[in-house]
């Protein structure tokens, strides 16, 4: 798949559907979704979101409430979204 042809489909943390999504890299593919801002998603993170019944306690609001706004680390333009935060926010820890 061609990193240069983006493709729109529904935000895997909100489901906003005007979400952009770039072919897989590696391990990690990224999003950049207008609700949540620009997020460095692995492969593990996106398996989970995919699998709503892996994690019963998980309430992707509250993934979504975190991202939003979240300031970026230095030098960087995206949040990394992965498994361990999916797992401390269904644990309410996050």
């Amino acid at each position: 798949m061609d990193r240069n042809q983006p493709s729109r489909m529904p935000c895997p943390v909100c489901d906003d559907p005007e979400a952009v999504w770039m072919p897989p890299l590696d391990d990690y593919r990224d999003v950049d979704c207008p609700s949540c801002g620009d997020v460095h998603l692995t492969g593990s993170a996106e398996t989970l979101l995919n699998h709503k019944k892996a994690l019963p306690g998980f309430d992707k609001k509250a993934l979504s409430e975190r991202l939003r706004g979240q300031p970026r680390p230095e030098g960087a333009t995206r949040l990394r979204v992965d498994r361990d935060l999916i797992v401390a926010l269904a644990d309410g820890n996050g």
